[in-house]
């Protein structure tokens, strides 16, 4: 509660944080403070102030991914350039350091060429190259989301495991 997060020093009038605050919890407080002046019992002096207290935000949560391990299906005759999945994770946090960057860590198998892009600020993929069943059935990929703290060394990330399958199609003929 408010009156548990402040506490005020009766000899020097001073307001001080008394609990640990959070913002994502409870990012601003209003408090009436007033003042007693008791020196005279028979006409006692009293003063208020009204007091808004704003929490700033400390990148303090990291983005989280709404399912891990995400599973894709794809047939291997979708058109390149084709949007194959939108990656989505979301951070507690506000402003820089709740807005979310998209990277594709690592494709396993590795490839010579991306066969997948995704965009770093919609975190939307698309397919870049064709893909052949025959050649590979399956990719892992790793996918990272990032905050956007002002401070770099202050970021904080997660990654997301996703198995894309490719569904064979009937492209090849026979042959003796």
């Amino acid at each position: 509660t408010i009156k548990d997060a402040f506490e005020v020093d009766y000899h020097t009038g001073s307001l001080v944080v008394a609990k640990p605050l959070d913002r994502e919890i409870q990012g601003e407080y209003k408090l009436e403070v007033r003042s007693l002046d008791i020196t005279t019992s028979n006409n006692p002096q009293s003063s208020a102030i009204m007091i808004k207290i704003e929490v700033a935000d400390v990148n303090d949560n990291a983005p989280i991914w709404s399912e891990d391990p995400i599973q894709i299906n794809i047939k291997e005759d979708v058109k390149v350039g084709t949007t194959i999945y939108n990656f989505s994770a979301t951070d507690a946090d506000f402003g820089r350091n709740g807005e979310v960057h998209y990277e594709l860590l690592k494709t396993i198998p590795p490839v010579q060429e991306d066969l997948f892009v995704i965009d770093t600020l919609t975190g939307i993929m698309h397919l870049v190259r064709e893909l052949d069943y025959e050649n590979c059935a399956e990719y892992l990929l790793v996918v990272q989301a990032i905050d956007q703290s002002s401070n770099v060394s202050e970021r904080l990330a997660t990654t997301v495991t996703v198995r894309l399958s490719i569904i064979d199609v009937n492209d090849n003929a026979p042959e003796f």
